[in-house]
């Protein structure tokens, strides 16, 4: 664990920060940790630490100046590794902040604390273009001292933070640095709920998904993101009761000094506003996609999402921030296209009969459309159906289907009763117009 005397720089002029280790991967009791407020936050103490009081470079004519630390707004916007389009964006963030309640907890006290007391932003001169805005923060008394003079803390590099794309990974590299100089290297061992809440930035009365999910969606990205980008290197240690994982620890060692020549790329590319605001989404929600997630995962959404809305044989999207929150989170959904060959061989009865096959290829179409659909749902509604589906599901298959969940493939069943009860029963009319598609279909081909 580093404390007071460990001043290691780990890249030359970066700003550092002392952050109390009582702040490193707290579990918070309200609100909710992004990437974007985390950052925003390390930001603030990093300058909170240099500043060393309050009132310093206070802008004129406003009232309890003294009471608040303040920079300049774009200080605070090219440390958090902004460009000047996203001011809104940062602003926004540093308020969520205030929302956030925190849980401290050790062998002699239970503490529950909001983050920031007061966020102000100053105009000095007046709101304009190219006038200078002021940003200014104050801590609650009971976080003032702790942040501001830690006596224990983890020495850590602003340098390698503007590195990060994802929360998880910014909170794990936080944790496993805490631990990277002490003398076992390694993390103290927790259930995984516990990492869960420490590294999601998600409130402690949220339930954890399964943690072979969590594991797969998150945590082994999370490990990767911070071997590849941080000053640390770390693995994971799993512990096991049977087949089930109860608890787990990091080891995690300092990397061996490198030379980092060029800075990483900003963290929000402001190109893709217009882009998300094309697809009917106010700037708002744009800017809130743009600071939860990086480019690539965003391009990726926006073009699957271009490709759902052309698509009229699915139901109008209702939601569209959902359903771009819905491919961000599960990954981009394959093309729904013609129905794929069967790998196993055709059945006698589907080889001489045509309306068979037909019937069967549509059927499995639905499907397609049925798993797309309830991708784009929101969770409570997808509870919903699965619950409604499990009253009246024969009970030997009840309690199997249940544990699986509605997205396993033991589910089929649930998502055959999903279809029907959307679209109703496959009709001739149906079948015809499914036919003259694929006739139409291969026309095309045909004459390309």
């Amino acid at each position: 664990m580093l404390n007071h005397n460990d001043q290691r720089d780990d890249s030359a002029n970066a700003l550092a920060v002392r952050k109390a280790n009582d702040v490193v991967g707290v579990r918070i009791r309200q609100g909710r940790l992004t990437l974007l407020s985390r950052k925003v936050f390390n930001v603030m103490l990093g300058h909170s630490q240099l500043l060393k009081v309050p009132g310093k470079n206070a802008p004129p004519d406003v009232p309890g100046a003294e009471q608040y630390f303040w920079l300049p707004l774009s200080t605070i916007i090219a440390d958090a590794d902004f460009n000047s389009n996203d001011t809104k964006t940062l602003q926004e963030s540093a308020q969520s902040i205030q929302s956030i309640q925190v849980v401290m907890e050790d062998a002699k006290q239970w503490r529950s604390e909001a983050l920031v007391a007061s966020i102000l932003l100053a105009y000095p001169l007046g709101k304009g273009p190219g006038k200078p805005v002021w940003f200014g923060w104050a801590f609650p008394p009971g976080v003032h001292e702790l942040v501001v003079r830690p006596s224990a803390y983890t020495h850590l590099s602003l340098y390698y933070q503007r590195m990060f794309k994802s929360g998880p990974a910014l909170a794990l590299w936080e944790v496993c640095r805490q631990y990277a100089t002490s003398p076992g290297h390694r993390t103290p061992e927790r259930e995984t709920k516990l990492w869960f809440h420490q590294l999601s930035g998600k409130p402690v009365s949220a339930d954890p998904p399964e943690y072979k999910y969590w594991k797969r969606d998150d945590l082994k990205p999370a490990i990767a993101e911070v071997n590849a980008v941080s000053d640390i290197e770390i693995t994971l240690v799993e512990k096991r009761v049977g087949r089930r994982v109860v608890s787990l620890h990091f080891t995690t060692r300092m990397r061996p000094q490198v030379s980092l020549e060029f800075p990483p790329p900003p963290l929000v590319d402001s190109s893709l506003r217009e882009p998300i605001m094309a697809m009917g989404l106010s700037q708002k929600d744009a800017d809130e996609l743009l600071a939860e997630y990086d480019a690539v995962q965003l391009r990726a959404a926006i073009d699957a999402m271009r490709e759902r809305v052309k698509n009229a044989k699915l139901p109008q999207i209702t939601s569209r921030r959902a359903y771009l929150k819905s491919i961000l989170k599960s990954g981009v959904p394959e093309p729904i296209s013609a129905p794929q060959t069967p790998s196993k061989p055709k059945s006698k009865e589907l080889q001489k009969d045509p309306t068979a096959q037909l019937r069967a290829d549509y059927d499995a179409q639905r499907m397609q459309e049925g798993r797309a659909l309830l991708n784009e749902m929101t969770e409570g509604d997808v509870t919903a159906a699965f619950e409604r589906y499990l009253e009246q599901a024969p009970s030997a298959m009840r309690g199997v289907i249940r544990k699986a969940g509605p997205f396993s493939p033991m589910a089929t069943p649930f998502v055959q009763w999903f279809v029907e009860h959307t679209w109703g029963p496959v009709t001739d009319t149906d079948l015809w117009q499914y036919a003259a598609q694929r006739l139409s279909q291969s026309a095309q081909v045909a004459s390309t």
